[in-house]
């Protein structure tokens, strides 16, 4: 019976994961992608202040610019979809009716948030590379975008392994 472990309770029978669904490896991912989300959008206006305070536009081209707006709208939609699972999962274990059919538009409307977001990996992937590709941008622009490409895509991986985006409403 390799992987299976027993435990004191002769009706459980727990069994070994692999580092990638550790305790550990999830706290680091989700509190990792959390922060970088959360520091994207909260300093979205920050930047957008300290800009008009010393009367600095920044030059880019309209595809620049949806692009940049893309990315924000990413790490927004991504944030949201955290914070609404977790809000989600913390009630229904106080009320475990939450997963009735009667629920089922409020979880239909996060997995919708969820595809948006993993959806826009894609701009922040080629906002990474293209960023890497063209010298004008500096090398902190370099690592976050890189740090944010690694926060959507450790984003896409969390969703797609415990499949929250399922079409289905089976669980």
């Amino acid at each position: 019976m390799g992987g299976l472990l027993f435990g004191d309770n002769p009706t459980e029978v727990l069994q070994r994961l692999s580092w990638t669904h550790s305790k550990s490896f999830l706290q680091v991912l989700l509190g990792c992608m959390i922060a970088i989300f959360a520091l994207t959008v909260l300093l979205w206006p920050v930047a957008a202040l300290v800009q008009k305070h010393y009367s600095r536009q920044l030059i880019m081209s309209p595809q620049q610019s949806r692009l940049r707006l893309a990315l924000k709208l990413t790490c927004l939609m991504n944030l949201a979809f955290l914070a609404f699972a977790m809000g989600m999962l913390a009630y229904s274990v106080q009320h475990p009716a939450m997963f009735d059919s009667e629920h089922d538009a409020w979880i239909r409307f996060l997995q919708v948030i969820g595809w948006i977001g993993a959806l826009g990996t894609f701009p922040v992937l080629f906002s990474a590379y293209s960023s890497w590709r063209t010298r004008a941008f500096g090398w902190w622009t370099k690592i976050y975008n890189t740090g944010l490409a690694l926060a959507c895509v450790g984003f896409v991986w969390f969703v797609v392994t415990f499949h929250l985006l399922k079409f289905s409403l089976k669980y």
